[in-house]
């Protein structure tokens, strides 16, 4: 009972205070509206609409606590502190409205991260504020009200704010692995008896805002000095973060580019010294896209593919992973006449990414997939060592699934298992055609008792569902996994792994496979796992998959009557894998690079990011 009174008093005061706050508090803007109070202003405050009743504000801030509640920890730790602890966060001293100007401050800021200032409820608090801080509070306006709809919009965009930058503002698990049935409700058409199994397309675990983040965000706003601090220190700090948002913020300086679309120039190909009307078009969109230094007379400097524009044009390429050419070709072109808003919106949703934290670090020594880029790294910064090379990935109906493990151990020759899916949509429809399919491609079939079975005399479009054969391809040359793989625990039957399909490396679109990873550089792969770069055991690996040895000890070994080629290593110390997504992404002499989103992952979680 004492301290529900004391909880009472404290509210009292608090709201008291205020009332006094309206009457003297100024910005110096609006110093003039103090000034013009006079007895007739005093005498106005006795009317209804400027009763201030600290219960009223009480009950109608935690009524909004509880309707505005998305079951999140912070709407429970926001209601649980209004409901024990009663004293505003931001309201709080006369005349002093520091926090809150800091924390529009930084909600105005956002538009840095990509973000829209709309997105926590800024031009609300305004109008509320700025009726305070003037007075002007019409008849059917309450005060109470504005008093108890500001608190908590200060509070929850300040804990949305610091949270969303922290953490994340979406959620690509709940995006990402409904995606499927977001498509059908876009337009594609099933009958209603044919039900979609979604699939699991993001699953990276992720830390989460939590309690104990929520309470010292709630402590940082004590001072003005201290959350301000707090708000500093919560700025993403990563140095391809920064990149992008330096980036985003050029771009949204223009607003628009100034040049119009540049004209379809159908076959031709410009090349050095061609003179022709779309060039100067060209170097002023380059100009425009930071790829060209500015200069006065682009018409005539530029009416001619000079070397320097030529340069430019695949500096440009580069940037938008494209690779370079000694002629401009209408591909070229196509791309340059993206709209501002396509480099935005990808800056804006790989700033998201970034913010999203993994549970499991990278440590000294990782691999990161970048699926959309259809490239692999490697790093290894305790040995400043890095690896670079293509790879293939699922195709659009076969997506490769984003996730997080560690590579244990690598094998040698490995048969490959074919999964029952392929069986029936490929292997069978191909074997139907030409009856030698298995033994052209050195497959062997077995019943379910592990005996080997001979094709042809199963009726293979008899079944339905699941066949009660299982399909095997043999090891060596020829089979779909190469001569290396290497295994990682996931819940997907993914890998990575080596692949015979080498022109699959040539494509600009490597989205290819069945939803495996497949590699340029297995070998130099393999090597890079090896905690020490032993060079008998990288002899033992060349050897396994038919190479010759470099070393002594590993032509002598060859030799030896007794040797046995290994099956497989398992590697002293886990690696940890990252199969992950990004449209932009830092090439490696740093340059921001574009691709493009082969999976259209992009859109979905820009459409959630955007949501006010």
């Amino acid at each position: 009972m004492i301290n529900e009174e004391k909880r009472m008093i404290k509210r009292s005061l608090f709201f008291l205070s205020f009332f006094m706050l309206a009457l003297y508090a100024c910005v110096p803007d609006e110093s003039h509206l103090i000034d013009s109070l006079n007895l007739s202003s005093f005498q106005k405050m006795s009317e209804h609409r400027f009763i201030i009743q600290s219960e009223k504000i009480h009950k109608r801030l935690l009524k909004i606590c509880v309707e505005r509640s998305a079951h999140s920890v912070t709407d429970s730790v926001l209601y649980h502190y209004y409901a024990y602890q009663g004293a505003s966060l931001w309201l709080t001293s006369f005349g002093d409205w520091s926090r809150v100007d800091t924390l529009i401050y930084w909600l105005e800021d956002s538009k840095r991260h990509g973000l829209n200032p709309e997105k926590f409820s800024l031009s609300k608090i305004k109008t509320n504020l700025t009726k305070l801080r003037s007075l002007n509070i019409r008849k059917k306006d309450n005060i109470n009200k504005i008093l108890a709809e500001l608190e908590y919009d200060l509070s929850s965009a300040y804990l949305q704010y610091v949270c969303g930058l922290s953490y994340g503002f979406i959620s690509p698990q709940r995006i990402l692995n409904n995606i499927d049935e977001e498509e059908l409700k876009l337009g594609e058409v099933r009958d209603s008896t044919d039900r979609i199994k979604m699939k699991i397309y993001y699953s990276i675990s992720l830390k989460k805002c939590n309690r104990a983040f929520v309470n010292k965000a709630l402590g940082a706003v004590e001072s003005e000095r201290d959350l301000s601090s707090f708000l500093r220190n919560i700025q993403p700090k990563d140095s391809f973060y920064l990149q992008m948002q330096k980036e985003y913020v050029r771009l949204d300086a223009q607003k628009e580019f100034s040049t119009k679309k540049i004209p379809d120039i159908g076959k031709l190909l410009l090349k050095e010294g061609d003179i022709n009307p779309v060039l100067p078009q060209i170097a002023e969109r380059l100009i425009e896209l930071g790829s060209l230094p500015r200069v006065e007379h682009v018409n005539s400097i530029y009416s001619s593919l000079t070397s320097d524009l030529l340069a430019a044009v695949n500096l440009f390429r580069t940037r938008n992973n494209i690779s370079a050419d000694k002629v401009i070709d209408n591909y070229t072109i196509e791309a340059l006449n993206r709209p501002l808003i396509y480099y935005k919106n990808k800056l804006a949703i790989n700033m998201e990414r970034l913010r999203w934290q993994t549970k499991m670090d990278k440590g000294e020594k990782y691999v990161m997939v970048n699926i959309a880029a259809f490239m692999l790294k490697a790093v290894d910064k305790e040995a400043d060592e890095e690896l670079e090379m293509k790879i293939c990935c699922g195709s659009y109906i076969n997506k490769t699934p984003l996730l997080a493990s560690k590579i244990g151990y690598m094998q040698m020759n490995p048969y490959w298992n074919v999964p029952q899916s392929i069986i029936r949509k490929e292997i069978i429809p191909a074997y139907l055609k030409d009856p030698a399919y298995f033994e052209e491609h050195q497959m062997k079939v077995y019943d379910k008792n592990g005996e080997e079975v001979n094709p042809l005399s199963v009726k293979w479009d008899s079944y339905e569902g699941d066949l009660p054969f299982d399909v095997k391809q043999e090891k060596g040359e020829g089979n779909a996994l190469g001569r290396l793989i290497f295994r990682f625990p996931n819940a997907f039957a993914v890998y990575l792994h080596d692949t015979p399909s080498r022109w699959a490396f040539l494509k600009p679109n490597r989205a290819v496979s069945h939803g495996c990873v497949r590699l340029e550089k297995p070998l130099d792969f393999a090597f890079f796992l090896l905690k020490k770069k032993d060079k008998l055991v990288m002899d033992k690996i060349r050897m396994s998959i038919d190479l010759p040895p470099k070393t002594q000890a590993g032509k002598k070994l060859a030799k030896a009557l007794n040797y046995k080629p290994m099956k497989a290593f398992s590697f002293p110390n886990t690696v940890p894998l990252f199969l992950d997504y990004y449209t932009v992404f830092p090439s490696r002499n740093g340059i921001l690079t574009y691709c493009e989103d082969p999976y259209k992952f992009d859109e979905p979680l820009l459409r959630e990011l955007s949501k006010i």
